[in-house]
């Protein structure tokens, strides 16, 4: 059985490291200030960027991961019923 914090590790620590990637990577392609003043937000610094960039790559990898772990979950199984003889004839 895999324990809580095991659970939690294995949500936080990959989703932490891609935004990490996800955040040089798109800030080599985009500047960040660009970006903001194209979605209106003014009077933000460039390390607000990407702490913005960052943290919002790093909660969609975290909602990613855990609705990993929510279908991962086994489903549970109706109890079996017995075979029964059909007969369409009989209704």
């Amino acid at each position: 059985m895999i324990s809580k914090v095991q659970h939690v590790a294995s949500v936080l620590w990959p989703s932490f490291v891609l935004a990490g990637i996800g955040t040089v990577v798109l800030s080599t392609i985009f500047d960040p200030l660009a970006v903001s003043h194209c979605l209106g937000v003014e009077g933000i610094s460039r390390t607000g960027s990407y702490s913005l960039g960052f943290f919002s790559l790093w909660s969609m990898n975290i909602a990613s991961s855990v609705l990993t772990l929510y279908f991962r979950q086994p489903v549970h199984t109706p109890a079996e019923c017995p075979v029964r003889d059909f007969d369409p004839d009989r209704g």
